[in-house]
């Protein structure tokens, strides 16, 4: 049977411009661009979220951590990157100014009410405070003394010169009482006086810093007497001793005012 040709001319391939090429190859380049941008900015925004849920949880953390807690010291030593400094020295270092600048703001009070005031009348100053100042400063050759037992490896000294320590800060406190119950005999009362009120307000709020002082006292002396850890006792002797030595200076700064005023 004979083959059947297609009749007409011959079949020809599609032409396409070149400046249409070019545009169409652009648009393609372009779509690709675009679709890359938008994976990009997706896939930075998904990165952004997930730092600023990482930031905020690790913030969220750190502000509930309590590193001032023996069960928090293990957990706050495993951070990196930060300089090996023991986290109550931290806490101390940053809580001493607080309390210098409340002591500062009292001493400024102290002496604007004296300028400003017309009913200002000195106390006398009761010998006591002088007996009562040779035994703060006493305590404060103690931890000194604790701290020179401790740096030598002598645990007993360093023990008893901290219990020393100790039953000085309350022969103070005692004394500081003695110190009111005298004044309050003699009719110097707080409302009586500009002067008799910050007397009282001044040495109360002194005498309430140690308080608080005895009680990290009597919790160190409790870990160094149930531990042979020489390095733990050494620390808490060095925290005590920072803490003993500021509030001697703020009592030297203090009596030093009520002396000349």
């Amino acid at each position: 049977m004979p083959m059947c040709l297609p009749c007409g001319p011959p079949y020809r391939a599609r032409q396409v411009h070149p400046a249409q090429r070019a545009r169409s190859v652009a648009h393609r380049a372009a779509k690709r661009l675009r679709d890359t941008r938008s994976e990009y900015n997706a896939r930075s925004a998904i990165r952004r979220r997930q730092a600023s849920e990482a930031y905020v949880v690790g913030l969220f953390s750190k502000l509930t951590e309590k590193p001032w807690l023996p069960d928090q010291t293990g957990v706050a030593q495993l951070r990196t990157g930060g300089f090996p400094v023991p986290n109550r020295k931290v806490a101390l270092v940053v809580f001493l100014p607080i309390v210098g600048v409340l002591f500062f703001l009292f001493f400024a009070a102290y002496h604007m009410r004296i300028e400003l005031s017309t009913d200002w009348v000195s106390m006398p100053e009761p010998g006591l405070l002088w007996f009562n100042s040779g035994v703060l400063i006493v305590c404060s050759l103690a931890f000194e003394w604790a701290r020179s037992a401790g740096s030598r490896g002598d645990v007993a000294r360093l023990r008893s010169a901290f219990l020393v320590a100790g039953a000085l800060t309350v022969a103070f406190l005692i004394g500081q009482l003695v110190v009111w119950q005298q004044m309050v005999d003699a009719g110097y009362l707080a409302q009586q006086n500009p002067a008799n009120g910050f007397f009282y307000m001044i040495t109360g709020v002194h005498g309430v810093h140690l308080l608080g002082g005895l009680i990290a006292w009597g919790r160190a002396a409790r870990r160094m007497f149930g531990s042979g850890d020489i390095g733990d006792a050494r620390q808490s002797v060095d925290l005590c001793a920072m803490y003993w030595h500021f509030l001697l200076l703020v009592w030297l700064a203090m009596f030093a005012l009520l002396l000349n005023t």
